[in-house]
Protein backbone atom coordinates (compact mmCIF):
# COMPACT_ATOMS: atom_id res chain seq x y z
CA UNK A 1 0.00 0.00 0.00
CA UNK A 2 1.31 3.46 -0.95
CA UNK A 3 0.71 6.40 1.41
CA UNK A 4 1.46 10.03 0.45
CA UNK A 5 1.15 13.27 2.39
CA UNK A 6 -0.69 16.27 0.92
CA UNK A 7 2.48 18.21 0.11
CA UNK A 8 3.91 15.35 -1.94
CA UNK A 9 0.57 14.66 -3.62
CA UNK A 10 0.19 18.31 -4.65
CA UNK A 11 3.72 18.26 -6.07
CA UNK A 12 2.96 15.19 -8.19
CA UNK A 13 -0.29 16.62 -9.55
CA UNK A 14 1.44 19.91 -10.37
CA UNK A 15 4.16 18.05 -12.28
CA UNK A 16 1.58 16.00 -14.21
CA UNK A 17 -0.32 19.16 -15.23
CA UNK A 18 2.82 21.03 -16.29
CA UNK A 19 3.98 18.22 -18.60
CA UNK A 20 0.58 17.67 -20.28
CA UNK A 21 0.04 16.45 -23.02
CA UNK A 22 3.25 14.48 -22.45
CA UNK A 23 3.71 11.89 -19.72
CA UNK A 24 5.49 13.14 -16.64
CA UNK A 25 7.59 10.80 -14.51
CA UNK A 26 9.53 10.82 -11.28
CA UNK A 27 10.80 8.96 -8.24
CA UNK A 28 9.18 8.54 -4.82
CA UNK A 29 11.31 8.57 -1.66
CA UNK A 30 10.17 7.42 1.75
CA UNK A 31 10.19 4.55 4.22
CA UNK A 32 8.74 1.04 4.36
CA UNK A 33 6.58 0.04 7.31
CA UNK A 34 5.42 -3.55 6.96
CA UNK A 35 3.24 -3.71 3.85
CA UNK A 36 3.05 0.08 3.64
CA UNK A 37 5.27 2.35 1.57
CA UNK A 38 5.13 5.86 3.03
CA UNK A 39 6.31 8.38 0.42
CA UNK A 40 7.39 11.66 1.98
CA UNK A 41 9.25 13.21 -0.97
CA UNK A 42 9.14 13.17 -4.76
CA UNK A 43 11.88 13.85 -7.31
CA UNK A 44 10.54 14.92 -10.75
CA UNK A 45 12.63 13.57 -13.63
CA UNK A 46 12.87 14.21 -17.33
CA UNK A 47 10.93 11.85 -19.62
CA UNK A 48 13.56 10.39 -21.98
CA UNK A 49 11.11 8.34 -24.10
CA UNK A 50 10.86 9.01 -27.83
CA UNK A 51 7.07 8.66 -27.64
CA UNK A 52 6.70 10.91 -24.59
CA UNK A 53 2.92 11.27 -25.02
CA UNK A 54 2.35 7.56 -24.46
CA UNK A 55 5.51 6.27 -22.73
CA UNK A 56 7.99 7.28 -20.08
CA UNK A 57 11.65 6.50 -19.54
CA UNK A 58 13.79 7.67 -16.61
CA UNK A 59 17.52 8.14 -17.11
CA UNK A 60 19.30 5.52 -14.92
CA UNK A 61 21.69 8.24 -13.75
CA UNK A 62 18.75 10.11 -12.22
CA UNK A 63 17.83 6.97 -10.28
CA UNK A 64 21.40 6.71 -8.98
CA UNK A 65 21.29 10.35 -7.89
CA UNK A 66 17.91 9.77 -6.22
CA UNK A 67 19.34 6.83 -4.26
CA UNK A 68 22.17 9.05 -2.99
CA UNK A 69 19.70 11.79 -2.04
CA UNK A 70 17.52 9.28 -0.22
CA UNK A 71 20.51 7.89 1.68
CA UNK A 72 21.47 11.37 2.91
CA UNK A 73 17.93 11.85 4.25
CA UNK A 74 17.77 8.36 5.78
CA UNK A 75 15.15 7.39 3.20
CA UNK A 76 14.97 4.97 0.26
CA UNK A 77 13.29 4.75 -3.13
CA UNK A 78 9.83 3.29 -2.49
CA UNK A 79 8.31 3.76 -5.94
CA UNK A 80 7.86 5.73 -9.13
CA UNK A 81 5.10 7.90 -10.58
CA UNK A 82 3.99 8.85 -14.07
CA UNK A 83 0.97 10.35 -15.78
CA UNK A 84 -1.51 9.12 -18.38
CA UNK A 85 -2.52 12.10 -20.57
CA UNK A 86 -6.18 11.79 -21.62
CA UNK A 87 -6.36 8.21 -20.36
CA UNK A 88 -7.46 6.36 -17.25
CA UNK A 89 -5.11 5.76 -14.31
CA UNK A 90 -4.74 2.06 -15.07
CA UNK A 91 -1.59 0.08 -15.74
CA UNK A 92 -1.02 -1.03 -19.35
CA UNK A 93 0.34 -4.36 -20.58
CA UNK A 94 3.73 -2.79 -21.24
CA UNK A 95 3.62 -1.15 -17.81
CA UNK A 96 3.09 -4.48 -16.06
CA UNK A 97 5.98 -6.09 -17.92
CA UNK A 98 8.37 -3.31 -16.95
CA UNK A 99 7.38 -2.93 -13.30
CA UNK A 100 10.00 -3.89 -10.73
CA UNK A 101 8.83 -6.00 -7.82
CA UNK A 102 9.00 -4.36 -4.41
CA UNK A 103 8.12 -0.84 -5.58
CA UNK A 104 4.87 1.10 -5.84
CA UNK A 105 3.82 2.73 -9.11
CA UNK A 106 1.50 5.74 -8.97
CA UNK A 107 -0.37 6.57 -12.18
CA UNK A 108 -2.00 10.01 -12.50
CA UNK A 109 -4.81 10.49 -15.01
CA UNK A 110 -4.69 13.95 -16.64
CA UNK A 111 -7.48 15.03 -18.98
CA UNK A 112 -7.45 18.37 -20.79
CA UNK A 113 -4.61 19.50 -18.55
CA UNK A 114 -6.47 18.74 -15.31
CA UNK A 115 -5.60 15.82 -13.03
CA UNK A 116 -8.65 13.59 -12.54
CA UNK A 117 -7.54 10.73 -10.29
CA UNK A 118 -4.56 8.61 -9.32
CA UNK A 119 -4.08 4.94 -8.50
CA UNK A 120 -1.07 2.99 -7.24
CA UNK A 121 -0.02 -0.49 -8.33
CA UNK A 122 2.54 -3.08 -7.26
CA UNK A 123 3.97 -6.13 -9.03
CA UNK A 124 3.87 -9.55 -7.41
CA UNK A 125 6.25 -12.16 -8.77
CA UNK A 126 6.03 -15.50 -7.01
CA UNK A 127 4.31 -17.17 -4.12
CA UNK A 128 4.68 -20.45 -2.24
CA UNK A 129 1.61 -22.11 -0.68
CA UNK A 130 0.55 -24.54 2.00
CA UNK A 131 -1.71 -27.07 0.26
CA UNK A 132 -3.52 -27.96 3.49
CA UNK A 133 -4.54 -24.68 5.08
CA UNK A 134 -2.77 -21.79 3.39
CA UNK A 135 -3.85 -19.74 0.37
CA UNK A 136 -3.42 -21.09 -3.15
CA UNK A 137 -2.42 -19.40 -6.40
CA UNK A 138 -6.06 -18.74 -7.32
CA UNK A 139 -6.58 -16.83 -4.07
CA UNK A 140 -4.17 -14.20 -5.35
CA UNK A 141 -5.03 -14.45 -9.06
CA UNK A 142 -8.69 -15.52 -9.37
CA UNK A 143 -8.68 -15.45 -13.19
CA UNK A 144 -5.98 -15.67 -15.86
CA UNK A 145 -5.38 -12.69 -18.16
CA UNK A 146 -7.28 -12.64 -21.49
CA UNK A 147 -5.87 -14.99 -24.11
CA UNK A 148 -3.15 -13.35 -26.17
CA UNK A 149 -2.62 -10.40 -23.83
CA UNK A 150 0.60 -11.70 -22.25
CA UNK A 151 3.52 -12.62 -24.57
CA UNK A 152 4.39 -16.31 -24.75
CA UNK A 153 7.59 -17.61 -23.15
CA UNK A 154 9.19 -17.65 -26.61
CA UNK A 155 8.25 -14.00 -27.16
CA UNK A 156 8.77 -12.52 -23.71
CA UNK A 157 10.80 -14.96 -21.67
CA UNK A 158 12.72 -14.24 -18.47
CA UNK A 159 16.38 -13.71 -17.61
CA UNK A 160 17.91 -17.20 -17.85
CA UNK A 161 19.03 -17.73 -14.21
CA UNK A 162 15.59 -16.81 -12.79
CA UNK A 163 13.83 -20.20 -13.28
CA UNK A 164 16.71 -21.94 -11.50
CA UNK A 165 16.59 -19.48 -8.60
CA UNK A 166 12.82 -19.84 -8.17
CA UNK A 167 12.95 -23.61 -8.67
CA UNK A 168 15.60 -23.96 -5.95
CA UNK A 169 13.50 -21.84 -3.58
CA UNK A 170 10.45 -24.04 -4.27
CA UNK A 171 12.48 -27.21 -3.66
CA UNK A 172 13.70 -25.73 -0.39
CA UNK A 173 10.10 -25.09 0.71
CA UNK A 174 9.11 -28.68 -0.12
CA UNK A 175 11.99 -30.04 1.98
CA UNK A 176 10.91 -27.92 4.96
CA UNK A 177 7.34 -29.20 4.66
CA UNK A 178 8.55 -32.83 4.42
CA UNK A 179 10.76 -32.67 7.50
CA UNK A 180 8.43 -30.38 9.41
CA UNK A 181 11.09 -27.83 10.27
CA UNK A 182 12.23 -24.34 9.44
CA UNK A 183 10.04 -21.33 8.71
CA UNK A 184 7.61 -21.96 5.85
CA UNK A 185 6.58 -19.39 3.25
CA UNK A 186 2.98 -20.62 3.51
CA UNK A 187 0.65 -17.63 3.34
CA UNK A 188 3.42 -15.32 2.17
CA UNK A 189 4.51 -13.81 -1.11
CA UNK A 190 8.19 -14.08 -2.02
CA UNK A 191 9.17 -11.35 -4.48
CA UNK A 192 12.45 -11.81 -6.32
CA UNK A 193 14.15 -8.99 -8.23
CA UNK A 194 17.20 -10.59 -9.86
CA UNK A 195 18.09 -7.40 -11.72
CA UNK A 196 18.83 -5.61 -8.45
CA UNK A 197 19.46 -8.84 -6.47
CA UNK A 198 16.82 -8.06 -3.87
CA UNK A 199 14.07 -10.11 -2.28
CA UNK A 200 11.16 -9.22 -0.05
CA UNK A 201 8.33 -11.14 1.64
CA UNK A 202 4.74 -9.96 1.99
CA UNK A 203 1.78 -11.68 3.72
CA UNK A 204 -1.02 -13.07 1.55
CA UNK A 205 -4.48 -13.81 2.93
CA UNK A 206 -6.62 -16.81 2.08
CA UNK A 207 -9.71 -16.07 -0.03
CA UNK A 208 -12.67 -17.80 1.58
CA UNK A 209 -14.54 -17.60 -1.75
CA UNK A 210 -11.70 -19.19 -3.74
CA UNK A 211 -12.95 -21.80 -6.22
CA UNK A 212 -10.07 -24.14 -5.32
CA UNK A 213 -9.43 -23.83 -1.57
CA UNK A 214 -12.33 -21.70 -0.26
CA UNK A 215 -15.21 -22.79 1.96
CA UNK A 216 -17.23 -24.05 -1.02
CA UNK A 217 -14.73 -25.13 -3.71
CA UNK A 218 -16.05 -26.00 -7.17
CA UNK A 219 -12.75 -26.96 -8.82
CA UNK A 220 -11.89 -30.34 -7.32
CA UNK A 221 -9.47 -31.87 -9.83
CA UNK A 222 -7.01 -30.93 -12.55
CA UNK A 223 -8.86 -30.39 -15.80
CA UNK A 224 -7.64 -31.64 -19.16
CA UNK A 225 -8.17 -28.99 -21.79
CA UNK A 226 -6.60 -27.52 -24.90
CA UNK A 227 -3.84 -25.15 -23.78
CA UNK A 228 -3.41 -23.74 -27.29
CA UNK A 229 -7.04 -22.68 -27.24
CA UNK A 230 -6.74 -21.47 -23.62
CA UNK A 231 -3.76 -19.26 -24.52
CA UNK A 232 -5.43 -17.88 -27.64
CA UNK A 233 -3.09 -19.62 -30.07
CA UNK A 234 -5.97 -21.19 -32.02
CA UNK A 235 -8.29 -19.33 -34.33
CA UNK A 236 -11.98 -19.51 -33.49
CA UNK A 237 -13.96 -21.04 -36.35
CA UNK A 238 -16.45 -18.15 -36.07
CA UNK A 239 -13.72 -15.51 -36.00
CA UNK A 240 -13.18 -13.41 -39.10
CA UNK A 241 -9.87 -14.60 -40.64
CA UNK A 242 -6.95 -12.19 -40.46
CA UNK A 243 -5.33 -11.56 -43.80
CA UNK A 244 -1.57 -12.05 -43.84
CA UNK A 245 1.38 -10.92 -45.89
CA UNK A 246 4.70 -12.79 -46.04
CA UNK A 247 8.09 -11.18 -45.54
CA UNK A 248 9.11 -11.40 -49.21
CA UNK A 249 5.96 -9.62 -50.39
CA UNK A 250 6.37 -6.94 -47.74
CA UNK A 251 10.00 -6.42 -48.80
CA UNK A 252 8.92 -5.90 -52.42
CA UNK A 253 6.26 -3.37 -51.38
CA UNK A 254 8.78 -1.47 -49.26
CA UNK A 255 11.33 -1.43 -52.09
CA UNK A 256 8.65 -0.15 -54.50
CA UNK A 257 7.65 2.60 -52.10
CA UNK A 258 4.02 1.45 -51.92
CA UNK A 259 1.88 3.60 -49.57
CA UNK A 260 1.28 1.74 -46.31
CA UNK A 261 1.65 2.02 -42.55
CA UNK A 262 3.72 -0.49 -40.56
CA UNK A 263 2.81 -0.78 -36.88
CA UNK A 264 5.21 -2.50 -34.46
CA UNK A 265 3.37 -3.86 -31.39
CA UNK A 266 6.44 -5.39 -29.72
CA UNK A 267 7.79 -4.36 -26.33
CA UNK A 268 10.73 -1.90 -25.98
CA UNK A 269 13.28 -4.58 -25.01
CA UNK A 270 12.40 -6.56 -28.15
CA UNK A 271 12.81 -3.53 -30.40
CA UNK A 272 16.17 -2.80 -28.80
CA UNK A 273 17.43 -6.20 -29.97
CA UNK A 274 15.95 -6.11 -33.46
CA UNK A 275 14.30 -3.11 -35.04
CA UNK A 276 12.05 -2.74 -38.07
CA UNK A 277 12.59 0.27 -40.36
CA UNK A 278 10.01 3.05 -40.59
CA UNK A 279 7.52 1.36 -38.26
CA UNK A 280 5.13 3.25 -35.96
CA UNK A 281 5.38 1.98 -32.37
CA UNK A 282 1.98 1.37 -30.75
CA UNK A 283 1.66 -1.19 -27.90
CA UNK A 284 -1.45 -3.36 -28.12
CA UNK A 285 -2.97 -1.76 -25.03
CA UNK A 286 -2.91 1.67 -26.73
CA UNK A 287 -4.27 0.67 -30.15
CA UNK A 288 -7.93 1.47 -29.52
CA UNK A 289 -7.30 5.02 -28.27
CA UNK A 290 -4.61 5.74 -30.88
CA UNK A 291 -6.40 4.42 -33.95
CA UNK A 292 -6.75 7.96 -35.31
CA UNK A 293 -3.01 7.89 -35.97
CA UNK A 294 -3.66 5.30 -38.69
CA UNK A 295 -4.76 6.12 -42.25
CA UNK A 296 -7.79 3.98 -43.18
CA UNK A 297 -7.17 4.70 -46.87
CA UNK A 298 -3.90 2.74 -47.00
CA UNK A 299 -2.91 -0.76 -45.92
CA UNK A 300 -1.72 -1.14 -42.33
CA UNK A 301 0.77 -3.97 -41.67
CA UNK A 302 1.09 -5.17 -38.06
CA UNK A 303 4.30 -6.83 -36.90
CA UNK A 304 5.46 -8.59 -33.75
CA UNK A 305 8.12 -11.22 -33.10
CA UNK A 306 6.31 -14.34 -34.36
CA UNK A 307 3.06 -13.06 -35.90
CA UNK A 308 0.73 -13.94 -33.01
CA UNK A 309 0.38 -10.68 -31.07
CA UNK A 310 -0.12 -8.84 -34.35
CA UNK A 311 -3.23 -10.95 -34.97
CA UNK A 312 -4.49 -9.93 -31.52
CA UNK A 313 -3.75 -6.31 -32.46
CA UNK A 314 -5.86 -6.53 -35.62
CA UNK A 315 -8.78 -8.12 -33.75
CA UNK A 316 -8.49 -5.43 -31.07
CA UNK A 317 -8.83 -2.68 -33.66
CA UNK A 318 -11.74 -4.47 -35.33
CA UNK A 319 -13.59 -4.52 -32.03
CA UNK A 320 -12.79 -0.82 -31.61
CA UNK A 321 -14.48 -0.07 -34.95
CA UNK A 322 -11.47 0.60 -37.17
CA UNK A 323 -12.45 0.05 -40.84
CA UNK A 324 -9.16 0.39 -42.72
CA UNK A 325 -7.43 -2.58 -44.41
CA UNK A 326 -5.16 -4.47 -41.98
CA UNK A 327 -2.64 -7.24 -42.58
CA UNK A 328 -0.55 -9.46 -40.33
CA UNK A 329 3.13 -10.11 -41.13
CA UNK A 330 3.18 -13.91 -41.29
CA UNK A 331 5.78 -15.36 -38.95
CA UNK A 332 6.52 -11.92 -37.54
CA UNK A 333 9.86 -10.18 -37.68
CA UNK A 334 11.55 -13.56 -37.26
CA UNK A 335 10.53 -14.39 -40.83
CA UNK A 336 11.96 -11.11 -42.14
CA UNK A 337 15.30 -10.94 -40.34
CA UNK A 338 17.24 -12.38 -43.29
CA UNK A 339 15.80 -9.96 -45.84
CA UNK A 340 18.07 -7.16 -47.06
CA UNK A 341 16.57 -3.77 -47.86
CA UNK A 342 18.71 -1.69 -50.22
CA UNK A 343 17.69 1.60 -48.57
CA UNK A 344 18.65 0.25 -45.14
CA UNK A 345 22.18 -0.85 -46.15
CA UNK A 346 22.08 -3.76 -43.75
CA UNK A 347 20.26 -6.74 -42.37
CA UNK A 348 17.04 -6.47 -40.46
Amino acid sequence: MLILNKKTTDKLFSHARSEYPKECCGILLGRRLGEQRIASAAIPTRNMADEAQTQFLINPLEIVRAEKTAELQNLEIVGFYYSHPDYEAIVSQAGVLHMIAGYSYLIISVKNGIHIRAHSFEKQIHRDMDAKSGPCLRCQFPAPPPAGLVPTCAEGGVISPLPGIIGSAQANEVLKLLVGGGESLAGKLLMVDTWRLRTSILPVHKDENCLVCGKHPSILEVENFDYEDFCGLKQDEYEIPVEGIDAEELAIRIENGDPMTIVDVREPHERAIQRFPNAIIIPIGQLARRQKELDPDVDTIFICKEGKRSILAINTLREAGYKGPMYNLKGGIESAKNIIFSNEAGWL
